[in-house]
């Protein structure tokens, strides 16, 4: 499963899920904007922008085209 932490207005939040939807990648989009106490958490791992991708094994943040090919093909 594949999760993206997103907030309204973010260009980088939407190209993740353009590429993610484009390359048949299904995912759970958890919007920080609808439910602030998910950003709590996010500064609290030590991420301070959006998006935040996790996966299985992995996560990071922003629009990362390269880690999308990398760690989901």
């Amino acid at each position: 499963m594949i999760n993206v932490y997103t907030k309204v207005g973010c260009p980088a939040c939407k190209m993740t899920e353009r590429w993610l939807t484009e390359h048949g990648f299904g995912y759970e989009e958890l919007n920080t904007t609808e439910r602030t106490e998910l950003l709590n958490d996010l500064k609290l791992q030590g991420y301070s922008g959006l998006p935040v991708v996790v996966t299985a094994n992995n996560s990071w943040q922003g629009f990362r085209p390269d880690y999308l090919s990398k760690y989901l093909k």
